[in-house]
Parts: C-alpha cells; structure tokens; sequence
C-alpha cells in the first residue's frame, strides 16, 4: 500500500519482463474523482505496467439529485451496502478497513 497515490510506481510491483498482470480496482477509481492528479498518475502507472485485463468495480449510485430526500435515500443504501461489505470481511481494527473507511468518507466532488 501507498499513502499517497502518487507515490505508486512501476517498479513497487517488481515485475519479471514476461509476468502477465491483471488489475483489480475495487471502489477505488470513484474515490479519486476529487483530486484529478491521483487519477490521472494512476492510470498512467496501470498502462506502463502493460496489464493484460483490467477488472473495475463501482457501485453506480445517484447522489446528484435535486430532491433532497432522494440523495439522501441513494446515499444511505449505498454507504449502509458498502459498510456492511466491510463489516463482513475485515475486523474493527484492521488498518487496511481503517484505510478504506478514510478513503471512502473523504471529500466528493459536489454540483
């Protein structure tokens, strides 16, 4: 792990010249619309490395809506899914869940 996804680079994977690569992007990629240079440096990292396939998973959600209750209703389904995920997979004090709980609760982009 990185604290800072622009310190990640291509030679923290240690790759052999003929290793195949393939990418799993778990809820991460959504998490770094608000700051543009984490990922647009990731994605340039993630094509240097030549991988192969590229698995991404987003939960598809719609929190932009005019009515208050609405946003409301999505975010509350999809924060209570992706906690209980959490919940199910990870202890209380795991640093990796306490990483990805402070990813997930930082500042969204807003309209």
């Amino acid at each position: 792990m990185v604290s800072d996804m622009l310190d990640l680079e291509e030679d923290i994977f240690e790759l052999d010249v003929e290793e195949k690569v393939a990418l799993y992007a778990h809820y991460i990629l959504k998490s770094m619309i608000a700051t543009p240079n984490w990922l647009d440096h990731s994605i340039r990292v993630f094509r240097n490395i030549n991988s192969c396939v590229m698995v991404m998973i987003e939960t598809e959600a719609n929190h932009n809506s005019p009515i208050f209750a609405n946003n409301f209703i999505e975010a509350l389904f999809f924060y209570g899914a992706y906690f209980d995920c959490l919940e199910d997979y990870m202890r209380h004090d795991d640093q990796h869940r306490m990483n990805t709980e402070s990813i997930s609760l930082e500042r969204k982009p807003r309209t």
